[in-house]
């Protein structure tokens, strides 16, 4: 979840540096932002408290939800990114009724195998664990939050870093268009 909230302050950062204004991403115009709402809530609830059966299925609702928040802004940059990551996330959660995770991926980020078999919301990836690719395999050693994360959580951080940032640029102006020119008739002449 950090990866995310880090790629929401990247998103600002690109977005003010290449001049955006927090002022436009409040012109975007969303609607049924009450749906994105519950779907954070819904999977913030699901990873800290729920486990099992009832954890995965948390997962395919907050999906739901931010699947029709999408549906009703198609306006939205990043949007397929960010449905995308949680589908995948879902699809692996469910298959193995939790987040499998590497154990070679979490020894490098810094997070001890115990803490692991420990939380019921995540299990070590095993011959087992089913859409293995899926599962957490990305280390990322942060001093103060080391993670493991899933293809699904880099979708997610890359659709909300690019949602922000162009959010933040739209109606800034457009680089000027280069004008070309047709070829002369003797070089498409060549050319065909």
């Amino acid at each position: 979840m950090s990866f995310v909230v880090g790629a929401l302050v990247g998103g600002l950062a690109v977005g003010a540096l290449l001049g955006g204004s927090l002022t436009r991403l409040e012109r975007l115009g969303l609607r049924e932002l009450r749906l994105l709402f519950v779907a954070v809530v819904i999977q913030a609830l699901g990873s800290l408290l729920l486990t099992g059966p009832v954890y995965a299925t948390s997962m395919v609702v907050s999906l739901g939800l931010a699947s029709a928040f999408v549906v009703r802004n198609p306006q939205l940059p990043g949007k397929a990114l960010v449905v995308g990551g949680l589908a995948l996330n879902a699809l692996v959660i469910v298959a193995n009724g939790a987040m499998p995770v590497s154990a070679d991926a979490a020894r490098t980020a810094g997070i001890s195998l115990a803490s692991i078999r420990h939380d019921p919301r995540h299990s070590l990836l095993d011959g087992h664990a089913h859409l293995t690719w899926l599962a957490d395999r990305i280390p990322l050693g942060l001093p103060w939050q080391p993670q493991v994360l899933s293809i699904g959580d880099v979708l997610v951080a890359a659709g909300v870093g690019l949602l922000v940032a162009a959010g933040m640029l739209r109606g800034t102006a457009q680089p000027p268009r280069i004008p070309v020119r047709k070829a002369p008739a003797e070089l498409e002449r060549l050319l065909h």
